[in-house]
């Protein structure tokens, strides 16, 4: 009988360290979720109050399209914020299948409106190398 239950308490001890190793997955993938969620909608709410930034017609030819200086670089800050999150969602989504599912179309209306400023040789080190020809080789269109 004091077997039974040196085996039953085995039992239910992996069971509940399982449970709790599933519980922590769940947790953390829902962590990142709304990190990247939160990160997102400051971009979103950032584009609005600049819609010029979430116009392709401007971003594609961004040089000339924004001649002032200051709205030049806060349009190059806020394509560079947005890549940065394009970045984090690559990385964070090569781990993840439901990541991906769920975040890559964003990624790439990001990278079609930002393409032009990401594809610039100034820009060209601020990013990995493999980040880059991830973008361009899966959301290029």
């Amino acid at each position: 009988m004091e077997i039974y239950f040196s085996v039953l308490s085995n039992i239910l001890g992996a069971v509940a360290i399982s449970l709790s190793a599933y519980a922590y997955i769940i947790s953390k993938r829902e962590a990142i979720y709304g990190n990247l969620d939160d990160f997102y909608l400051e971009v979103l709410k950032t584009g609005m109050e600049n819609p010029k930034f979430r116009n392709i017609e401007y971003t594609a030819n961004y040089k000339t399209s924004f001649a002032d200086a200051n709205e030049r670089i806060s349009y190059e800050t806020y394509a560079y914020i947005s890549m940065n999150w394009c970045e984090t969602v690559v990385d964070r989504a090569s781990k993840s299948k439901v990541l991906a599912d769920t975040w890559f179309p964003g990624v790439q209306s990001e990278y079609l409106l930002h393409k032009f400023w990401l594809e610039d040789t100034n820009n060209i080190a601020k990013y990995k190398e493999s980040f880059r020809n991830f973008m361009k080789s899966n959301f290029d269109k």
